[in-house]
């Protein structure tokens, strides 16, 4: 999923599966969702979703209250290779109010990303 040139989505509540290739918001882009899960996983095993928030995008995210994903708002297949990509860089501004569940993925935030959420959890 490819957000540029200041698109702007919300999202339903629900739990929402990116299955390989990856979540891009970037060029003002805004995503936005209350009552989200984003899991990031693969159905070959192959090529795993992997996250990337720059140029200026805003993320304001919220999980969901109850049920299996209650409190996390990005989720990482636990069979995703080590050092699986997650990037918040760039000037982005992001609001994450639950959990950054990716116990295999490498996270960083760089370059001015504006970053406030409740958790962040790694393994």
């Amino acid at each position: 999923m490819s957000l540029n040139a200041g698109a702007h989505v919300t999202l339903n509540p629900g739990v929402y599966y990116l299955d390989q290739g990856s979540l891009s918001v970037n060029g003002g882009a805004t995503l936005s969702g209350t009552g989200v899960t984003l899991v990031f996983t693969s159905s070959t095993g192959n090529n795993y979703a992997t996250a990337s928030v720059n140029g200026g995008a805003t993320i304001n995210l919220t999980p969901p209250t109850n049920g299996s994903t209650a409190g996390i708002v990005f989720f990482g297949d636990r069979n995703m290779p080590v050092g699986t990509g997650f990037s918040f860089e760039g000037g982005a501004s992001q609001v994450l109010g639950g959990a950054l569940y990716l116990p295999r993925g490498a996270v960083s935030f760089a370059g001015g990303a504006d970053t406030t959420t409740a958790c962040k959890a790694r393994g």
